[in-house]
């Protein structure tokens, strides 16, 4: 063999594992971000189901408080629907408590 084949054989491969490796890269890349695109269609779709009935923005947390206040007007004797009510309340306080990102207006008669 001649050096300049050698030359072109190690050219070759040279290319030929930089191919593979830019081409693993982009698999995970593309890997990735569909991931991130099935989650982005998800929240689209639900926010579609939404727009498409006006009258029914509750989500879960909702649906669940209802759910439990139902269960302790129907039996509100009963200590665990009761706890269970208390317990949810307590906690949908919290998280609101926490999730107010705005002061509240410091004025709100006159100068």
């Amino acid at each position: 063999m001649s050096a300049r084949t050698t030359d072109l054989q190690n050219t070759i491969e040279g290319v030929s594992n930089a191919f593979e490796t830019f081409q693993a890269k982009h698999d995970n890349f593309v890997a990735e971000h569909k991931v991130t695109q099935a989650e982005l269609m998800n929240r689209i779709e639900e926010l579609e189901a939404r727009q498409s009935s006006p009258g029914r923005t509750l989500d879960k947390r909702d649906d669940e408080h209802t759910c439990l206040f139902l269960k302790f007007i129907r039996k509100s004797n009963d200590v665990t629907a009761r706890q269970e009510l208390q317990n949810f309340e307590n906690d949908l306080i919290s998280r609101k408590a926490l999730s107010i990102a705005t002061p509240p207006a410091r004025r709100l008669l006159g100068p």
